[in-house]
């Protein structure tokens, strides 16, 4: 019996012109720089994902906008401002690659705004933001209360 408690082994030292070197957790077994490669696949995942969830967040900001100028065009015309007038009341509120088509018929005037999504989604997707609004035009006020009105 050796004097270590009985176990081969567990008394020996390292040569005296030699450390022992530690062993790394999963040497030997092959995954030497699978942390590495985990890594280079998953960055670009991961760069894609945010893309893709800022351009769905632009989107719905530029939804908003060609929203808003579909109906503020709309209105302008009910009020009874030409349709040029009305489409570049559009046109500055959707901006300059927005298409705006301003039609009036009678006392009914259809305002319709297209504009390319921005971000990853009308680039790659081709999509874009679409938005309408119908109104009939206002009738005429002399503006201010009557009498009858006061009362």
């Amino acid at each position: 019996m050796e004097a270590s408690g009985g176990h081969r082994g567990a008394g020996r030292r390292a040569s005296p012109g030699r450390a022992a070197a530690p062993r790394r957790p999963g040497a030997g077994d092959g995954e030497l720089g699978a942390a590495t490669a985990e890594f280079a696949i998953l960055l670009p995942s991961i760069v894609l994902l945010l893309a893709v969830v800022l351009g769905a967040g632009a989107y719905g900001v530029a939804a908003v906008k060609v929203e808003e100028a579909a109906r503020l065009a709309a209105r302008s015309a009910a009020r009874g401002d030409s349709a040029e007038s009305s489409r570049s009341v559009a046109q500055e509120i959707a901006g300059e690659d927005a298409v705006v088509v301003v039609e009036m018929r009678g006392a009914r005037t259809a305002v319709e705004v297209r504009s390319p999504a921005p971000g990853i989604i009308g680039t790659w997707g081709g999509a874009e933001v679409y938005a309408d609004a119908v109104v009939e035009e206002e009738p005429e006020s002399g503006g201010g209360f009557t009498e009858e009105d006061g009362e």
